[in-house]
């Protein structure tokens, strides 16, 4: 977890071992995230 964006709300980063990729989550700042953006 951290801020990614600089937008002040925490975001998600997690690893997915079966597709070896990363996604990210944008927080919303209520606890809930936009949809992922796999990397």
């Amino acid at each position: 977890m951290g801020d990614f964006n600089g937008d002040g709300k925490r975001d998600l980063a997690n690893t997915n071992y079966n597709s070896n990729s990363v996604s990210v989550l944008i927080g919303n700042g209520d606890g809930t995230f936009k949809p992922a953006v796999f990397l």
